[in-house]
């Protein structure tokens, strides 16, 4: 609500309905950390029409091997664009300067639902990557 105590406005004259936000942190076990976040949000028009309704649900889990050999995963599904999101990424750390990564994104996107098991799933993208970290002293 606006300080005149109507509901606020955008510039095109749409009015926010609703966004939420969670999130958390567990720890299952002492090299184990699970944080999972929720957010939603809708947007309608003031002719009550929606403009847009849907959320996003992401879970960053890190698993540390030893002090030196990390491993994260991050999992998401946006229901805006129906697609899912998987990124791992192994590091490696030599020292605290000095660090080796290497990692992934992929990307899945709805292309229909299966008459018989429920929605279908194609891979849209594919990044690989690799890092080295050093740090220079002058």
């Amino acid at each position: 609500m606006g300080q005149d105590g109507r509901p606020r406005r955008d510039a095109a004259g749409a009015r926010r309905r609703r966004a939420v936000r969670g999130l958390g942190t567990l720890r299952p076990h002492t090299r184990l950390v699970i944080e999972p976040t929720f957010e939603y949000a809708t947007l309608d028009h003031p002719d009550g029409s929606s403009i847009f309704d849907g959320y996003i649900v992401r879970v960053r889990n890190n698993f540390q091997f030893t002090r030196e050999f990390f491993l994260r995963l991050v999992l998401q599904y946006d229901d805006f664009d129906r697609e899912w999101s998987i990124e791992p990424l192994l590091t490696y750390r030599i020292n605290p300067f000095t660090m080796f990564f290497v990692g992934s994104t992929h990307a899945l996107a709805e292309i229909g639902d299966a008459s018989q098991g429920g929605p279908v799933y194609t891979q849209t993208e594919r990044q690989l990557f690799l890092k080295f970290q050093y740090l220079f002293r002058l």
